[in-house]
Parts: C-alpha cells; structure tokens; sequence
C-alpha cells in the first residue's frame, strides 16, 4: 500500500466547524431531490444491515457523529451512545438531536484522530462518511485510535475500488481530497489493528464507491 504523506489540515477536518455549515449540511445538494432521497435510503439500509452484525444492548462510539444523524437507528442496537465530533457547531445540533432517544447519551467534542475514551472502554465504534475524506496516513492513524477504544468491532464506511468503480472514478473525480482505496489495502489495514472485515455492503452496486463494512475485533489484540 502506497501511503500518501499528507499529515497537515484537511477539509473534512474544518467545513462544518461553526454552526452555520453544520445547520445545512443536510442541506446542501448531496441529499436534496430524487438523487439525494436515493442516497438517503441506501444509506440506511446499508447501515440498518450492518447493524445486524452487533449485539443489542450495546455500547457505542459515534466518530464524528455530525449532527447525530444516526443516533436514532444506533439506539435500536445500544444501550449508550457516546457521540464525539471535532465541529462545536455540529456538537450543539447533536445535542438537540438526542430529546428523542429514550436510552443515555454523552455528547462531546473530540478528535477521531486522537480520542479521549479509555482502552476497550465501548463495545463498539460506529463511523460513517469520514475515511473517504482521509489522506492514507491519517486513516491508518484514526483506525488505531477506533480499534483502541473498542472491544468487539468496529462499523465504518470506506470509499471502496473496484474495477469498474476505479475506471469511473479516474474519469469523472474533481476532488482533491477523495480517497478511495482498494479492499485488498483495506484487508491489510484491518489485519495491522486486529480486525477481520466480516460484511462490506456497497451503497450502489456495481458503480458505487463508498462501503459500509463490519469489522470484527480481536478481543486479545492491543493495538497500543
């Protein structure tokens, strides 16, 4: 795997920052109109699926969990839901977000490349929509950090090739901080944190780039 070697600031680390960008993130065209309900609903369903893999009554790890757009299905699965985000304006939405979840929740600021939650102190870590945005020496950086914190797995989405999709992808890709990878880099990730990929379910077969994936932890691996 050849890793890029960009350790500086990146935009998936800064544009929801204040509260503004974080109020229309869901706003903006990416999930407006027939295409955007689309991606809502495959979305879900990709993650509703995955969420089968885990165990109910569970704690779990939303990194960076946005506006908490997901707490509603994380709760069917979790008995608490810790939600960390580096964005105060995304904090604070979260927040309001959480009137409707009948189980306990935390909600703070945090860094998914350097979290402040103990050594397997949740069963699960659950990420959606931040790796594709990664340079490859920070995913390797954050996977630690996830892999660290949980005891039992690990749900997160990764921007995926295949032949197709990579074919698609060097034609029509404008941007600058898109970083897909190939499964078999990400198999060679998942073994360097003691995980085991178990489920990867692509959004849109076939011409689809991003994967929600289902990483089962080695219980006796310490990545630290």
């Amino acid at each position: 795997m050849n890793l890029q070697e960009n350790q500086g600031e990146y935009g998936a680390k800064t544009n929801y920052f204040n509260e503004e960008s974080a109020t229309g993130y869901e706003k903006r065209p990416h999930y407006t109109g027939p295409l955007g309900k689309f991606r809502k609903y495959r979305e879900r369903k990709a993650i509703s699926k995955t969420l089968d893999f885990i165990e109910d009554k569970s704690t779990i790890l939303d990194c960076p969990c946005g506006n908490g757009r997901w707490f509603n299905l994380l709760s069917k699965k979790a008995k608490f839901i810790i939600g960390q985000d580096i964005s105060p304006g995304m904090i604070k939405i979260a927040k309001e977000n959480t009137q409707d979840i009948s189980i306990k929740t935390d909600i703070t600021l945090g860094d998914a490349e350097k979290l402040s939650l103990n050594n397997h102190s949740v069963d699960y870590v659950f990420s959606f929509a931040l790796m594709k945005h990664l340079p490859e020496t920070i995913k390797l950086k954050v996977m630690s950090e996830f892999s660290t914190v949980s005891k039992k797995g690990i749900i997160c989405s990764f921007a995926l090739f295949n032949k197709l999709s990579y074919v698609l992808w060097k034609i029509r890709n404008r941007n600058p901080e898109s970083y897909p990878i190939w499964k078999s880099d990400l198999t060679e990730i998942a073994k360097r944190f003691g995980l085991k990929i178990i489920s990867v379910k692509r959004l849109t077969p076939f011409i689809g780039l991003e994967c929600v994936i289902y990483f089962q932890k080695n219980e006796n691996f310490d990545s630290k």
